[in-house]
């Protein structure tokens, strides 16, 4: 193959992208998840603005083609011997959330047969080799209205458990009803960091999360989060971001004066009225903008506070892809793992409950993973599997794109473009801190 036709194929993959700074040529390469310093030879090559070479030139040029054609774009999965299970218990919640997607008319509740149903299945039908089983609880309500349920189902735990195969559980909570009692619970259970929902300071945050009276709920949460505190558990917030304030830059100020250990800024889903507009679109990539210059000056200084408290939060994705060279292959863990509602249907995802075009199967059907589990990749995804930074980014929520009247392969416009913007402007930023030689070690060890 001669170094056109290697050109030609690097470019068809979809998987370069060339960045120049004052002085220099930098070139992304999605399969090797890496930059590359490159001369301007290389990145004219690249931009297809020269075919003629020399010598010396082409013989350059081959060996940088032979050198990243070593790399192809198969998706390979490593088998996992964690059992992931959300199990929900019940709609119950004492909050009254703007934007929540749960069917707050849906009074089901999961009685304590069914929940060892479930684990036995998960043991010793769905995922037999498992050495961990990890049940999520309540993801769509408040878990700790149910907290004498929960302690029940945690005591018979035991039943399930031997010397190859231990459960966990796993639950976050809205704030609002933290107890002696229930941070008794969370310790036992180990859960810390334990995440808590807030949406940022009285004003936002009481916008959408009140009581079913029309209380406001700020003031309760801020309370049970320095309760936690106190008794040394880490804790994590989870923030929606609404078109209401769509200023990431604004709500991370806010939520470091907490002394928390990491947040999580998520913008709203689709269609709902507080759902991002164009305008608040423009908004938050000022906002994530600002927030970039924020962590460029402090690495800078060796500060890698605000690194270590985003973390969790997609700000800092691409960082994490890129020096742990991870290919995020796909969007959540849709097609990973299952959730089992209170007749034993398993979905995909929280949000397609009772949406029989999803559902995969009945824990009574005795499936095994291998014929429920269909993992949703970037490469099945059309307009993904076209876009260079599909493995930076892994795809939009397929729950956004369903509920636009579009199939759950399809991608959601404005978290695409949120996304992308993130992704670009991260390696600019991560070439600008290489150029001003940082120290990148620490940087990549406070993401962890």
């Amino acid at each position: 193959m001669g170094l056109m036709e290697k050109r030609k194929k690097l470019l068809n993959q979809n998987r370069l992208k060339l960045f120049c700074t004052e002085k220099n040529y930098y070139l992304y390469d999605a399969y090797s998840q890496n930059i590359y310093p490159v001369n301007k030879i290389c990145a004219n090559f690249f931009s297809m603005k020269k075919n003629e070479y020399s010598d010396d030139e082409e013989n350059q040029l081959l060996a940088k083609c032979d050198f990243l054609l070593k790399w192809d774009g198969k998706i390979k999965y490593v088998e996992t011997d964690v059992c992931h299970l959300t199990i929900n218990l019940s709609n119950k919640c004492n909050l009254n959330c703007t934007y929540c997607y749960r069917e707050k008319n849906n009074k089901f509740e999961m009685n304590e047969e069914v929940v060892k149903e479930i684990l036995t299945y998960a043991k010793s039908i769905y995922m037999p080799n498992a050495k961990e089983i990890v049940s999520s609880m309540n993801l769509t309500s408040e878990p700790l209205l149910e907290l004498d349920k929960l302690k029940r189902i945690k005591a018979f735990y035991k039943d399930f458990e031997d010397k190859n195969t231990f459960l966990t559980m796993w639950f976050m909570s809205n704030g609002t009803i933290l107890t002696d009692e229930s941070i008794q619970f969370i310790k036992d259970l180990k859960i810390s960091p334990f995440w808590i929902s807030l949406d940022g300071p009285d004003f936002v945050h009481n916008k959408h999360r009140k009581y079913y009276d029309n209380r406001n709920s700020y003031e309760d949460v801020i309370n049970n989060i320095n309760l936690l505190k106190i008794n040394n558990i880490k804790v994590r917030i989870s923030c929606v971001i609404t078109r209401n304030y769509p200023f990431p830059d604004k709500l991370f100020d806010f939520f470091k004066t907490l002394e928390i250990d990491s947040i999580q800024m998520t913008p709203v889903r689709n269609g709902l009225p507080e759902s991002i507009s164009e305008q608040a679109l423009n908004e938050i990539k000022i906002g994530y903008s600002n927030i970039f210059d924020k962590i460029c000056n402090e690495v800078l200084n060796d500060d890698f506070s605000s690194i270590r408290l985003l973390r969790d939060d997609i700000l800092m994705s691409t960082f994490k892809n890129i020096f742990q060279r991870v290919r995020q292959s796909s969007r959540c863990t849709w097609g990973k793992e299952i959730v089992i509602d209170s007749k034993g249907d398993i979905y995909p995802c929280l949000y397609v409950i009772n949406n029989q075009k999803f559902k995969l199967g009945n824990i009574r059907e005795n499936k095994n993973s291998a014929e429920i589990l269909f993992p949703i990749t970037v490469n099945q995804r059309k307009k993904c599997s076209k876009c260079w930074g599909r493995f930076l980014c892994g795809g939009t929520c397929h729950y956004n794109s369903i509920s636009l009247g579009k199939t759950e392969f399809d991608v959601d416009e404005i978290e695409c473009e949120i996304r992308y913007f993130l992704i670009e402007e991260s390696l600019k930023r991560l070439i600008y801190l290489m150029e001003k030689k940082c120290n990148l070690t620490v940087f990549s060890k406070s993401l962890i």
